[in-house]
């Protein structure tokens, strides 16, 4: 459905039924992926700067990548002056609930903001690229692909190789992992660091730097990890794990 002026788009929202997407109650599609490197006993080596070890878990989720912007509701070639383009911006949602009608069954990501923009992303005055709605994108089992706002829906005619669907490391609170990450070494000293990370993994919630005396052992014990230093330099390590955490 082609939409022009933004008061008659508000003006059908208004009049609008309720959105036809249930969101799931538990999280569909997604599973605990278990963290356990390295394998005990095996000797491993790093550069500086990477984990030596890593335990923990992780939840991964269905989940949809938009690697471009991309519009919905035009086609590339569509120069139509008076109808926009529903425009979102890269980013990764998780699957959240099922689309499904009478005709149309389907699984949902977002929510995703939508812009008012023309076919190439581009604006004009009446296509400003102002915030629009929230909305969702959707996905049948034949593979075509809609944005879902209310009762209302619009099409993906272009962009198609924009949007990845596959699995994704969600943000749960239930994650948590536990690493140490060679540092270096400084005359008969190695250097560590150990990062705990929850929730969102891309900032650590907590680290601690520690330093091993290889001249006295090359048994290096942090909380309850017990790993052999093998071989170290400035720049990388030879280690073996005993224990794991």
């Amino acid at each position: 459905m082609k939409y022009a002026f933004l008061s008659i788009i508000l003006l059908l929202l208004v009049g609008c039924g309720a959105s036809p997407i249930v969101p799931y109650t538990q999280n569909e599609g997604g599973d605990f992926s278990i963290i356990n490197y390295p394998s005990s006993e095996a000797s491993v080596e790093k550069r500086i700067g990477e984990a030596i070890i890593k335990k923990g878990k992780l939840e991964i989720r269905d989940a949809l990548t938009i690697t471009k912007q991309t519009q919905f509701n035009k086609a590339e070639d569509d120069v139509s002056f008076w109808t926009c383009a529903l425009t979102v911006d890269p980013q990764t949602l998780f699957l959240r609930g099922k689309y499904e009608t009478k005709k149309i069954k389907a699984e949902c990501y977002g929510s995703v903001n939508t812009r008012r923009t023309l076919a190439d992303g581009t604006t004009n005055f009446n296509c400003p690229g102002a915030p629009l709605i929230a909305a969702d994108i959707c996905k049948k089992s034949d593979g075509e692909v809609f944005l879902a706002f209310l009762s209302q829906m619009a099409e993906l005619e272009q962009d198609f190789d924009n949007l990845e669907f596959g699995k994704q490391t969600s943000t749960s609170k239930e994650n948590f992992v536990q690493e140490i990450v060679y540092n270096g070494r400084d005359g008969d000293k190695v250097k560590f660091v150990y990062k705990e990370y929850s929730g969102v993994t891309e900032k650590p919630d907590y680290f601690q730097e520690f330093h091993s005396d290889i001249s006295e052992s090359a048994d290096v014990v942090f909380k309850n990890i017990k790993f052999k230093v093998l071989k170290a330099t400035g720049t990388a390590i030879t280690y073996q794990l005993h224990e794991a955490l």
